[in-house]
């Protein structure tokens, strides 16, 4: 097996499967696997909703980038101010999942510096994206941390299409 490639043993009861390969098709396979196995399991999966690095990618790859200095917002030419701060927050919380960065929020100073915006502005932004779901203040030793909130996600996905069919 080459250091690229995944391997995966999966049992359950007395049903046994192993994969081999790249990532994305073991995680395709093991998924069918167990969605052809545990009938429950697709159920589950109908109503559980998560995103992961590669659906927050698909959805906003084209305004978003991980750089060496942090995630930025790239392209948000004529968005409102709550649409860029969600932005910058999935940004966070790709470069968190993809390991980048060690917590999954930012604070008002970092938006408010990364957005070239102040930090009254952005705090005030943030208080509405908290009251409405979208995004979540988490305090740690540091300070408060804003990440965005599943509902923030697929808020903000709905918006930037609405935005893009305009």
């Amino acid at each position: 097996m080459s250091e690229n490639q995944v391997r995966v043993d999966v049992e359950y009861g007395s049903l046994k499967a192993s994969f081999a390969g790249d990532a994305n098709s073991i995680y395709e396979a093991v998924n069918r696997f167990l969605a052809k196995n545990l009938p429950e399991l697709d159920l589950a999966q109908k109503i559980h909703l998560r995103y992961d690095s590669k659906d927050l990618i698909e959805k906003f790859g084209n305004f978003i980038r991980i750089t060496e200095e942090g995630p930025r917002v790239v392209m948000a030419e004529g968005f409102s101010l709550k649409q860029k701060i969600g932005l910058q927050l999935a940004a966070a919380k790709l470069s968190y999942l993809l390991s980048s960065m060690q917590a999954p929020g930012l604070s008002i100073q970092e938006i408010s510096s990364d957005l070239g915006v102040s930090s009254k502005s952005v705090s005030s932004r943030l208080s509405e994206l908290v009251k409405e779901g979208h995004a979540e203040r988490i305090s740690n030793e540091v300070g408060n941390l804003y990440m965005i909130t599943t509902t923030g996600i697929m808020w903000l996905a709905e918006n930037l299409k609405q935005k893009s069919s305009q």
